[in-house]
């Protein structure tokens, strides 16, 4: 026959060889294990978050139009632009017809080829941005050699279309609108 033990338990039987043991409670021994688990499944989920956040991130700026990849393409002067300038200028047939032919064409390379009366190669480099304002940095290749850089200013009106303005400099001049060819308007 058991006696009653301290605390509730039961005591084995007295003639038993045994020592008494006292019997366990079942919700005092595996209350550890449920913070155990419960730990490893909050830092699994921050894991998650944090790896997710990282992922959506990395999409997100990787699909962000960069300076440079805004001006690879080719362009040519917008044919609304050239009316514009022709309409009240006396030579206005002679104009369009100087103009219409302006071209660029800027490489992934930082190669560029441009046709304004002359047509000129060279290297080209974002220097700033300002919104949608660029700040090109353009040295032209003369006679096979680097010209002094010439420093152009580039608006960009849509994906299609930009204005260029590079004022009077020892290499380069000029004013434009332009559009990437393919496009109306």
């Amino acid at each position: 026959m058991s006696k009653p033990g301290p605390a509730g338990g039961e005591w084995a039987p007295a003639d038993s060889d045994q020592p008494p043991r006292r019997k366990r409670r079942a919700n005092s021994s595996n209350s550890w294990l449920v913070y155990v688990v419960g730990g490893f499944a909050a830092v699994f989920l921050l894991g998650c978050l944090l790896i997710g956040g990282g992922v959506a991130i990395y999409f997100a700026v990787r699909g962000a139009a960069s300076p440079e990849s805004q001006l690879i393409g080719h362009w040519e002067i917008d044919p609304d632009y050239v009316k514009q300038v022709t309409k009240n200028d006396p030579a206005g047939p002679l104009a369009a017809n100087l103009i219409g032919g302006f071209t660029f064409d800027f490489n992934s390379d930082h190669t560029f080829k441009m046709s304004m009366v002359f047509q000129f190669d060279g290297k080209w480099q974002v220097t700033g941005r300002n919104g949608n304002t660029l700040n090109v940095t353009l040295v032209p290749r003369i006679f096979g050699m680097d010209a002094e850089p010439a420093h152009a200013t580039f608006v960009m009106l849509d994906k299609d279309h930009f204005e260029f303005e590079a004022p009077p400099q020892k290499t380069m001049t000029g004013k434009g609108r332009y559009r990437r060819v393919g496009t109306g308007r």
